[in-house]
């Protein structure tokens, strides 16, 4: 009789961390809005024109401010310190804000590396420069902006002057003046059609150029 000897052999792998690049692009990031992960998630902004005032990137509005406590950028707040379960901010958080787009989560906003699809604050701020403006070089606002109403069922035609400076123009929309907006499109000419939107309610359109 022959013995045979069956010697086994076991392979230990060990995975190291690796700091994770920006899983969104600026496109992608466009008109996002950002919720925290509590049980009420609470609405923490928009990432869009820097002008506009719950624009996260708005550094004199109520989400883009060092001071206020729904800000992201609030280094003393709940959402943007280095301590808070709930926080932007927070390395070890498995509970960062999320980015949500048109009805979906896209990404997280967080310095977790261990985060997939995710993306931070000063990431951003670096690399979507498109956001950043120099008030010395700003278009003017749109003047003369209008609406159609009732002219035909579910849509409506957006109008404005032209901005001589402008090399387009971004339009947003809300269903409460001072709710978040939402990023309904951009556009190179004065005017613009939006269609399927819901009859008998109220609809506020602002023109950033």
């Amino acid at each position: 009789m022959i013995n045979r000897r069956v010697i086994a052999f076991f392979f230990f792998v060990i995975a190291t961390a690796t700091t994770k690049v920006m899983a969104m692009t600026c496109t992608d990031l466009d008109g996002a809005r950002v919720y925290s992960q509590e049980t009420s998630p609470k609405y923490l902004g928009f990432f869009g024109d820097a002008l506009a005032p719950d624009s996260i990137m708005n550094t004199y509005g109520t989400y883009g401010s060092s001071y206020n406590p729904s800000s992201v950028r609030n280094t003393f707040g709940s959402y943007g310190s280095t301590y808070g379960p709930f926080s932007a901010n927070n390395s070890y958080s498995t509970t960062p804000p999320k980015i949500m787009k048109w009805g979906e989560v896209i990404g997280y906003l967080s310095t977790n590396n261990y985060i997939g699809s995710r993306v931070s604050l000063s990431q951003i701020d670096s690399v979507c420069t498109f956001y950043k403006f120099n008030s010395s070089w700003l278009p003017s606002f749109p003047l003369g902006v209008s609406a159609t109403d009732g002219l035909f069922a579910e849509g409506v035609i957006l109008s404005w002057l032209a901005v001589n400076e402008a090399t387009g123009y971004r339009i947003y929309t809300s269903t409460t003046l001072n709710g978040p907006k939402t990023l309904m499109g951009n556009s190179l000419n004065t005017a613009v059609t939006f269609t399927g939107l819901l009859p008998k309610t109220k609809y506020y359109f602002w023109v950033y150029s």
